[in-house]
Parts: structure tokens; sequence; C-alpha cells
């Protein structure tokens, strides 16, 4: 299901360097990019974003599809779990996804949420 070898890096997600009580502890994030995941229909992409354990996606990112389509959202334990695909070329959503399972329809809530998400992260 994963590739061994992405490329990562570390992030501090403590809020910043002030205020923290003595003896907190600081949580680093690992982000990778290039690590190929399958979503639940079994296409499979280049993730980019947080992992845990090594390389399990698990919180925000996003899932390029060899086509150029992209699937932004959230991820947990390694599957997708809520976000929209775009279109490569018009940038217009394809289909969204809430709770691990692809929609029937394009849930307006589910774009509108990754359109801020998309916003607030530069994507």
């Amino acid at each position: 299901l994963f590739r061994s070898n992405p490329t990562s890096r570390q992030h501090d997600c403590s809020g910043g360097s002030g205020g923290r009580p003595i003896g907190a502890t600081v949580r680093h994030r690992t982000v990778v990019s290039d690590l190929w995941i399958n979503d639940p229909g079994g296409d499979g992409g280049h993730f980019t974003g947080y992992v845990k354990d090594g390389n399990v996606p698990n919180g925000v990112g996003w899932l390029r599809y060899p086509n150029g389509d992209t699937f932004y959202g959230t991820f947990s334990n390694g599957a997708m779990k809520r976000g929209a695909v775009y279109d490569w070329v018009s940038n217009e959503v394809k289909s969204s996804m809430e709770n691990g399972e692809w929609n029937d329809w394009i849930s307006i809530v589910t774009v509108g949420w990754v359109e801020r998400l998309r916003q607030d992260r530069g994507w």
C-alpha cells in the first residue's frame, strides 16, 4: 500500500515558541511528499501531507492521481476520510468524500470546507 522512500520533513506543531509551560512536550509532525497510496476504490496516486508512525497518512494532505486530478482533504490511519477531487484542467470539483466513502453527489458543505483548507494552506 505505501512506498518506502518518500521525501519527509519535520514541523513544530506546538503553536509557537512563546507561552509554552515549563516541561511541555513539543510535538513534531512529519510531512511527506511522493508517498504512493491507494484510495478506497483502489486507484493509486502520490500523497503529500502529514503522516504518523513512519509513512501512514494522518491529518491533512492531498493525493495526486496519475491523470493529474487531485484529492484534497483529511486522512486517518492511512485512509482518506473527508475531501474533494478536483479536475486537473478545469479545477472543478469532480467528486466528494465524507466518512471515508465517496458521495453519490457533490457535497457543498465538504467542498466549502476543502476550499477554506486549500486557501489557508496555499494549495
